[in-house]
């Protein structure tokens, strides 16, 4: 007499069937959640390099201003107004350390 035990291979595949299903499933999610943060990585790099540009023409600009207000024909007009006039023969006093200018 044969006895025949068909769900025994069932069982046995129907478990097989849930472990690949939770598988693809949790590789799914953690693939979107991955694409998320990339895209979410992108637009702040985006604007974080928005703010740099901004920045560095905030800098250029400075610097613009910086090198006019340091112009050697800015600083006589600067020196004029003050009523500074230029030393024609200056007396440097040394010390051990350092130079410094004087007025003698």
């Amino acid at each position: 007499m044969t006895i025949i035990e068909p769900n025994k291979n069932k069982s046995k595949n129907k478990l097989f069937i849930v472990l690949i299903s939770a598988v693809i499933f949790i590789g799914s999610f953690f693939s979107i959640r991955i694409y998320n943060v990339n895209v979410d990585l992108r637009h702040t790099l985006t604007r974080e390099e928005k703010k740099l540009d901004e920045l560095e023409v905030v800098n250029a600009e400075l610097k613009n201003r910086l090198y006019g207000i340091l112009d050697n024909n800015n600083l006589r007009v600067r020196a004029d107004e003050l009523g500074l006039i230029l030393e024609k023969n200056p007396l440097y006093l040394e010390t051990d350390e350092q130079v410094v200018a004087t007025n003698l």
